[in-house]
C-alpha cells in the first residue's frame, strides 16, 4: 500500500519532499536504534492497529504536537528550540509512525519516559556531572559509542561531560555512563616495615613456605622466590597464615626488632599508592643558560624505604597485589656528588581478604656505633671519656616488608566512622 508524499518546509523556506512507502519507513526503522524502535512499539501497542487521514498546510509544530498528544493520549513537550511551519498529507497511516516520520524529517526527535513525550532539536545537548569518575577518561570511552556527529566536550571545574548527540545516542551512552561512575571499590593496607638482623628468620628455623589447605587459603606469586632456602640469593615474599604477632615476640627474644614504619593507607581499586619512609639530602646542581649565565639550583636525593603498590580486586574478592619494594641508601660526598644504593624488585601476589604478605631478603649494610669501655667505669661521669669509646660497626641489616590488604566493606566504613566521632 502506497502513501502520499509529505512536504516539509524548512525554516529557511526551502522545500524537502519524502516518498513515505512502507518499504522506505521499514527501512528508516532498520537505521534506528533498538531503543527508539522498542519506543516506538511500545506507543503503537497504547494506540492499537487504528490509522488516521491528515492534511495540514504551513501549519506551526507546536500546533501539529498538540494534534498528536490528543491522536496518542500523551502528554507531549517541546523544547524552546523546536519551532517552524510544515505542510504534509497522511492517508490510512498509523498516528505513530506519522509523529516519528515528521519528526524526523523535519529535524527532531523524541523520546518517551513518564508518560511524557519530549521533543527536541536532532542534537540536543545534554550535561553529565560525574561523583566519581574523571571526566576526562570517561570521555575517552563515550566518544568510541557515540555518532560521528556528535561532540563531547568536558568541564573540568566540575568534572561533567557536555554531550551533543541525536537523542538515541544520549539514550544509549546514559547507562554507560551512569555505570563508569559507579563508587570505586577500596582496600585498606595496613603496613610494617621492620629491620632486624639478617639471617634471623633462617636462623630460628621458621619457614614461611605455603601449602594450601582444605580451608581455602591460598597465594600466588609472580617474580620472587617463595622458598626461605633461597632467601641468601636475593628477595623472597611469603604468605603469612599464622600468628605473626607471636612470631615477632619470639624473634624479640633473639634479636633487637626496629619498626622503620607502621602507616596505614586507603587505596582505591586499580590506582597506586606509595608509602616513603627516609632521608631527603639536598645537593646543589649548577648550569649555564643559553646567555652563559651560571645559576644554581638545589635538588634532593630521596633514600629509605619505598613501596609501591596497586590492588586489583577480583569478582569473587581476592586480592592481587602489585608490589614494588625498593631500599637505597646514600650519601652527597665532599665534591658535592650524590651516590646511591638502590635493592628494589617487582611482584605480584594474590591473596584473600585479611591475609599478610611478608617480602624479605631486603638485605644491606648499615654502619652503626657501638660503645666500649671498662664496666662501672665507663658508665660514670668525667671518667667515661677514659675508659669508654666509640667505635663504628658495620652490620648486615634486612628489612622485613608486611603487607595486609583489607575489602572496605559497607560494613568497615560505618565502624571507622562511628569510631572516629567516638574521639
Amino acid at each position: 500500500m502506497m502513501c502520499p508524499a509529505i512536504s516539509a518546509r524548512n525554516n529557511k523556506g526551502r522545500i524537502r519532499t519524502i516518498e513515505n512507502t512502507d518499504q522506505s519507513y521499514m527501512n528508516e526503522s532498520e537505521s534506528l536504534t533498538s531503543a527508539k524502535k522498542k519506543q516506538i512499539r511500545h506507543l503503537k501497542k497504547r494506540v492499537g492497529n487504528r490509522k488516521i487521514n491528515v492534511k495540514f498546510n504551513q501549519a506551526d509544530i507546536r500546533t501539529i504536537l498538540k494534534f498528536f498528544s490528543a491522536e496518542l493520549k500523551l502528554n507531549i513537550i517541546p523544547t524552546q528550540e523546536v519551532a517552524g511551519h510544515v505542510t504534509f498529507i497522511f492517508n490510512d497511516i498509523n498516528p505513530v509512525d506519522a509523529f516519528d516520520t515528521i519528526l524526523s524529517s523535519y529535524g527532531f526527535d523524541w523520546y518517551f519516559e513518564n508518560n511524557i513525550v519530549r521533543v527536541f532539536t536532532n542534537q540536543p545537548i545534554k550535561i553529565f556531572r560525574l561523583n566519581y569518575a574523571k571526566a576526562s577518561l570517561v570521555a575517552e570511552t563515550i566518544q568510541q559509542l557515540v555518532s560521528r556527529r556528535s561532540s563531547v566536550s568536558i568541564d573540568n571545574d566540575t568534572n561533567s561531560l557536555v554531550i551533543k548527540a541525536p537523542i538515541t545516542d544520549l539514550m544509549r551512552i546514559k547507562p554507560v555512563i551512569k555505570r563508569l561512575d559507579e563508587a570505586p571499590e577500596q582496600v585498606l593496607v595496613e603496613v610494617k616495615i621492620l629491620e632486624l638482623e639478617a639471617g634471623t628468620f633462617k636462623g630460628l628455623g621458621n619457614d614461611f613456605s605455603f601449602s594450601k589447605t582444605t580451608g581455602g587459603s591460598y597465594a600466588s606469586t609472580e617474580g620472587l622466590s617463595t622458598t626461605t632456602s633461597h632467601a641468601n640469593e636475593g628477595l623472597f615474599v611469603k604468605i603469612i597464615t599464622q600468628d605473626f604477632e607471636s612470631l615477632l615476640k619470639a624473634i624479640k627474644t633473639k634479636t633487637k626488632i626496629d619498626i622503620l614504619a607502621r602507616p596505614k593507607i586507603l587505596a582505591i581499586n586499580h590506582k597506586s599508592s606509595n608509602i616513603i619512609t627516609g632521608a631527603r639530602l639536598g645537593y646543589k646542581v649548577t648550569s649555564a643558560t643559553t646567555g652563559g649565565v651560571l645559576t644554581e639550583s638545589v635538588q634532593f636525593l630521596e633514600v629509605g624505604t619505598k613501596l609501591h603498590f596497586t590492588p586489583h580486586i577480583s569478582k569473587n574478592g581476592d586480592i592481587l597485589m602489585e608490589i614494588s619494594p625498593e631500599i637505597s641508601e646514600g650519601v652527597i660526598n665532599s665534591e658535592g656528588i650524590p651516590n646511591e644504593t638502590t635493592t628494589e624488585t617487582t611482584t605480584s601476589v594474590l591473596v584473600r581478604n585479611g591475609q599478610t604478605i611478608l617480602i624479605g631478603g631486603l638485605i644491606r649494610d648499615k654502619t652503626v656505633e657501638t660503645n666500649t669501655g671498662i664496666p662501672i667505669l665507663s658508665s660514670l661521669p668525667i671518667l667515661d671519656i677514659l675508659f669508654k669509646r666509640t667505635e663504628l660497626e658495620t652490620q648486615k641489616k634486612e628489612t622485613i616488608i608486611l603487607i595486609t590488604p583489607y575489602l572496605v566493606t559497607p560494613e568497615m566504613l560505618k565502624n571507622m566512622h562511628m569510631k572516629y566521632n567516638n574521639k
